[in-house]
C-alpha cells in the first residue's frame, strides 16, 4: 500500500520503521524524509547509512 499525504506526514513524524518494496529492492529503515520525488530511510546496517529512492520506483510500503 502506497501511503496518502497524511499518512506520509504521520510516519515522518515518528521516524516509523518502514519496509520499501520495489521491482529491485526491498529496504527497510527509518522513515527519515519524504518529498514529492523521493523518499529517503536511514538504514543502521548500511555502510552510507541513508537510502534514497524515487517515489516512482516504490510500489509497495509497510509499516
Amino acid at each position: 500500500m502506497i501511503p496518502t499525504e497524511m499518512q506520509w506526514n504521520a510516519l515522518l513524524q515518528r521516524h516509523a520503521t518502514v519496509t520499501v518494496h520495489t521491482k529491485n529492492q526491498k529496504v527497510t529503515g527509518d522513515l527519515y524524509n519524504v518529498t514529492d520525488e523521493q523518499v529517503i530511510l536511514i538504514v543502521p546496517n548500511k555502510q552510507d547509512l541513508f537510502e534514497v529512492i524515487p517515489r516512482v520506483d516504490i510500489y509497495d510500503i509497510t509499516w
